[in-house]
């Protein structure tokens, strides 16, 4: 019995010092560069960015900081960061989609609040406002929808769909969960920069979505004329939608 007790408490010693070194392990807070985040975040500027669990009605949306605006493509080498081409062409030695930039050329990581869905610019029969919906959980203003059997006050009388209407159409681009809408509904990848909608494609993969359909209604595109019609398509290296007057623009990179 005397020599199990001796042999508990060196081996109570062994845990214990192996516990403290442990903690005292090396944590390193300021040297914490993730690489990779578990479902509900995303990485931006190497933070794991909590993405919030909205509640119906509502949806994730990225935002920035005051004075900042939203980038994608951010490439950084430890110490710089810069803009890419948002496609992962990065010559450093990471990649962030996501990230906030400033005038002086400063990042930070981006920010997620819950947003409201926008306005369907639907009325019921008594002229209320009928707003759109979305499933606890959405990250995308995509995900917004009018439900199936509420009655609209229509044109020639009342009607309501007959089944949910998803992907609300904000009409024109005007702000930028019109932009993120636009991002969500055509599988591009246009930006808000603050003043404009932006997508920068490349020269073998341009936007078809929103572009002018026809020769003539592609060369009026634009204050700069930089857009041209090839192969039946409308092309441009970087499409943008002025916010201030909700015009397509095009100009070349």
């Amino acid at each position: 019995m005397q020599k199990i007790l001796k042999l508990s408490a060196v081996s109570l010693l062994v845990i214990v010092a192996t516990t403290n070194a442990n903690a005292a392990g090396y944590t390193c807070e300021n040297l914490i560069e993730y690489t990779s985040c578990n479902d509900g975040y995303e990485l931006s500027m190497a933070e794991c960015v909590d993405i919030p669990t909205c509640n119906a009605g509502a949806y994730a949306l990225r935002q920035c900081p005051d004075g900042y605006i939203l980038e994608t493509g951010v490439c950084v080498d430890g110490s710089d960061a810069s803009s890419g081409n948002g496609f992962g062409d990065c010559q450093y030695d990471a990649y962030y989609e996501y990230a906030c930039r400033d005038e002086t050329g400063n990042y930070e990581p981006v920010v997620y609040a819950c947003e409201s869905c926008p306005s369907t610019g639907l009325v019921d029969p008594n002229n209320n406002p009928i707003l759109a919906t979305t499933n606890t959980g959405a990250t995308s203003v995509a995900e917004c929808y009018v439900k199936p059997g509420v009655d609209i006050k229509g044109e020639h009388g009342t009607y309501h769909f007959k089944s949910n209407c998803i992907s609300v159409n904000p009409g024109s681009i005007k702000t930028a969960a019109d932009c993120e809408w636009l991002a969500a509904a055509t599988g591009e990848d246009w930006i808000d920069y603050g003043s404009r909608c932006e997508f920068s494609p490349t020269l073998d993969s341009l936007s078809t979505v929103i572009a002018p359909k026809t020769e003539s209604e592609c060369l009026e595109v634009g204050s700069y004329g930089d857009s041209f019609f090839e192969n039946g398509i409308c092309g441009c290296s970087t499409w943008f939608i002025e916010y201030e007057s909700g015009k397509l623009d095009c100009e070349l990179s």
